[in-house]
């Protein structure tokens, strides 16, 4: 704590000195407050994780396109993953879409959206993702940190 020197000259230094404590309190809470919300999705228990980033268009002409990228958006949503997704068809991401296509490219995959990466690692795309769902393997695809969740599987007779 930061003690207020309470013997000053007048009651206009008192106020002053109040003040200037009070502006630092906001100025500081204000920084940490904007850290915290810049990089929470950087820490998980303390600990830093990964990040999924989901590359997709919302200009896609392609049904098929449209469809994949909503089902692969709505599973992550469903199954609570944390991800974040990047339109490539908005301008303002250039840069991301450039960086995504040379990826890809090396990767000699098509370049039709959805694109998965974790971090800076491309992972694939819906086909890949969807492999991932049939096989079960979901969380060690998108390089989730923790254990594979346990899933309840009934077998009929």
């Amino acid at each position: 704590m930061i003690p207020i020197k309470t013997d000053l000259c007048c009651d206009l230094c008192k106020i002053e000195t109040i003040q200037l404590f009070f502006d630092f309190t906001v100025w500081f809470f204000d920084i940490f407050r904007s850290w915290s919300l810049h990089f929470s999705h950087l820490f998980h228990s303390g600990l830093f994780e990964m990040v999924v980033k989901v590359y997709f268009s919302s200009l896609s002409g392609s049904s098929k396109v449209k469809k994949q990228q909503s089902e692969l958006l709505t599973l992550l949503a469903a199954r609570k993953i944390d991800f974040e997704s990047i339109d490539l068809s908005d301008a303002i991401n250039e840069d991301a879409r450039n960086a995504v296509f040379e990826e890809v490219k090396k990767k000699e995959k098509s370049l039709l959206p959805p694109h998965i990466f974790c971090d800076d690692e491309y992972l694939g795309g819906y086909d890949e993702f969807y492999d991932a769902i049939e096989m079960e393997e979901l969380e060690t695809f998108l390089r989730l940190p923790g254990e594979k969740p346990v899933r309840n599987v009934l077998l009929h007779r």
